[in-house]
């Protein structure tokens, strides 16, 4: 797994998140970014600081769609009718829309940006 983002340089950015919860968002982050660059960001001898900076908003994308994390908007109601208890839990909608949130967000901070050999990050093209 590559880190693109570190804990530090993700608290200098204003990042609140305690290690264990930034690590574990940060791998799902840097999977998806993986994902659409095609791994050419991996391979480059320094990261672009427009990727450390979209990799802080994607930790906040994913961070807010774990259903994991107690600040999710997750509600849960809980009833007990004759002693036996019922419980619902409801989303607030966030997951559904975080997919395409996050592919916006690549395309707003990568568009344009090349790896070190020239190929364009989020090259998506023939042959490959």
């Amino acid at each position: 797994m590559n880190i693109y983002l570190t804990h530090e340089e993700y608290q200098d950015m204003g990042g609140l998140l305690e290690q264990a919860a930034f690590a574990r968002w940060q791998a799902q982050a840097a999977a998806f970014l993986d994902r659409v660059t095609r791994r050419r960001l991996q391979t480059m001898q320094t990261i672009p600081g427009e990727a450390k900076r979209l990799m802080f908003e994607l930790i906040a994308v994913a961070a807010s769609v774990d259903p994991l994390n107690p600040e999710t908007g997750l509600t849960q109601e809980t009833e007990i009718v004759d002693g036996v208890h019922s419980s619902r839990i409801y989303s607030q909608g966030r997951i559904s829309g975080a997919p395409d949130q996050m592919n916006r967000m690549a395309a707003a901070y990568l568009d344009g940006m090349t790896d070190d050999t020239g190929v364009p990050l989020l090259y998506m093209g023939v042959g490959e």
